[in-house]
């Protein structure tokens, strides 16, 4: 009976992930190597083009502006938020006092949706009466409001706002029974 189930359980995994993994993923990635190769509009017809697409890519500067922004972007969201998850996974373990509050707060970001948290952030980066901008301008450090979503500091909001969303998500990389004492985490890697 046991090994029975166990077969079933195991058709039904790969037969999502063979017909899901071949409609939701393999087409488009086929399709996305095929229009690699053609000069496409939306409305026109597919013309081969070969590699003059690649030439144009690596002649525009808008295209490394975008993937060295990319790259900031990787690099500080893993810099921050993967000692950030570990050291929070490593508090909700704990037996603290207030605990319940601490986890309701930790697990928001998995709870609240998009639509709402991009609300509230933006209330809180609002250049012109945002909270943010509020508490510098109280404590002196500035004397006129920041545009936090300007040329200037929109990478760093944009780090900011991704931050506060993992921990949440990322609590699942760091074991509960690992989690209480860091180097048992370090040791089973």
């Amino acid at each position: 009976m046991t090994q029975a189930l166990t077969y079933a359980g195991m058709l039904l995994f790969f037969r999502n992930e063979t017909g899901f993994g071949a409609v939701f993923a393999l087409y488009p990635i086929i399709w996305i190597l095929r229009t690699m190769f053609y000069q496409y509009t939306s409305f026109g017809a597919f013309n081969f083009s070969g590699l003059q697409n690649f030439k144009t890519l690596f002649h525009d500067e808008m295209f490394f502006n975008a993937l060295k922004n990319t790259f900031v972007y990787a690099f500080f969201k893993l810099i921050i938020t993967l000692p950030l998850s570990f050291m929070l996974a490593y508090f909700v373990n704990m037996k603290l006092r207030g605990r319940m509050a601490y986890r309701t707060v930790f697990f928001m970001p998995t709870i609240i949706s998009v639509s709402v948290m991009s609300m509230v952030f933006y209330l809180i980066f609002n250049p012109y009466n945002g909270s943010v901008n509020q508490m510098l301008m109280a404590v002196g450090l500035i004397k006129e409001p920041i545009n936090w979503f300007g040329s200037k500091f929109s990478m760093v909001t944009v780090i900011i706002i991704a931050v506060w969303g993992c921990p949440g998500q990322l609590h699942d990389l760091f074991p509960v029974r690992s989690a209480d004492h860091p180097h048992r985490y370090l040791r089973e890697c």
